[in-house]
């Protein structure tokens, strides 16, 4: 790391190359990270966080349970208009 050889610890030094993509390649768009002096990090960096398995999605609610929803919040909203 002393000498900057970024192509080095990008193959190398999977530990150290983390920690400077996610200090310097972070929030970078792809042409930003590719012109600054550590570009064989972020570019390491990148296809490493493409290949991770991407975290399923929450799954939404269904239409029934929408509308299940809101009959019983607008019962719910009459009970107490009414006083019951």
């Amino acid at each position: 790391m002393g000498g900057r050889d970024w192509p080095f610890v990008a193959d190398y030094c999977p530990a150290e190359a983390k920690k400077i993509a996610a200090e310097q390649c972070a929030g970078r768009g792809y042409t930003a990270a590719m012109a600054s002096e550590y570009k064989a990090v972020c570019a390491r960096h990148a296809g490493a966080a493409s290949a991770e398995p991407a975290k399923p999605a929450a799954a939404a609610p269904s239409a029934s349970d929408t509308v299940k929803s809101g009959v019983k919040e607008g019962a719910n909203q009459l009970r107490k208009l009414f006083g019951r």
